[in-house]
């Protein structure tokens, strides 16, 4: 896409990739790792305009998503669309991590209550620079953004990531590979979304290093 690109909405798989996210947080502090950092990765752009667009939607949807898990869980037999929503992904990721389902929804709320959405990119970084300040990274944080991610910033606890970017060069792939580092605890809980393109090039690059 061009940087003028118009983002009107998110796709339905990022969607689900947030609630994911949201869901494996009430799950690990349900084993004991409240007080550990986590995070998930959004880089779909390396258009700044894009990115900036990108994270307004998702601080929306993820508000939204707050509020409606606030609002209803404690509901007996709630059927309400986002509680149902969020189960149905508990379903379809998570249904054998060891934990059922009213004992997630009823640690929801307080484990998604300090996720905050942020913006990495060279717009970030300059500012920061000149204001001679340093990242504010939350303890929950879904990071955006593009080449500053790219060129391996660290994101503590990263558990769900989702990416969609055109490259082939194995040590650009490598090199973003180290986003997915230590998972002791949590490794059940990881998941990805990638094209299959990217996928394969994964694979390429594999094959060579073990070669």
């Amino acid at each position: 896409h061009r940087s003028s690109l118009i983002v009107a909405g998110l796709p339905e798989s990022l969607t689900h990739a947030a609630d994911t996210f949201l869901l494996s947080n009430a799950i690990r502090d349900l084993r004991g790792d409240a007080d550990r950092p986590r995070a998930m990765l959004v880089n779909v752009s390396r258009y700044k305009a894009v990115q900036r667009q990108v994270h307004d939607l998702l601080s929306q949807a993820v508000a939204a998503t707050r509020a409606a898990v606030e609002l209803h869980y404690a509901e007996a037999g709630t059927h309400h669309t986002v509680i149902r929503r969020i189960q149905l992904r508990f379903e379809a990721e998570y249904a054998t991590t060891g934990v059922t389902w009213p004992e997630v929804l009823q640690q929801l709320p307080k484990a998604i209550s300090d996720v905050r959405v942020r913006l990495f990119n060279s717009d970030t970084d300059k500012r920061l620079e000149e204001q001679d300040e340093h990242w504010e990274r939350p303890a929950r944080m879904i990071a955006v953004g593009g080449d500053v991610l790219s060129r391996g910033l660290t994101l503590e606890g990263l558990c769900v990531s989702y990416f969609y970017r055109r490259v082939t060069a194995s040590d650009t792939l490598t090199q973003m590979a180290r986003w997915f580092g230590y998972r002791d605890g949590y490794q059940d809980l990881c998941r990805i979304w990638i094209n299959a393109e990217s996928a394969d090039n994964y694979r390429f690059a594999t094959d060579s290093i073990e070669e």
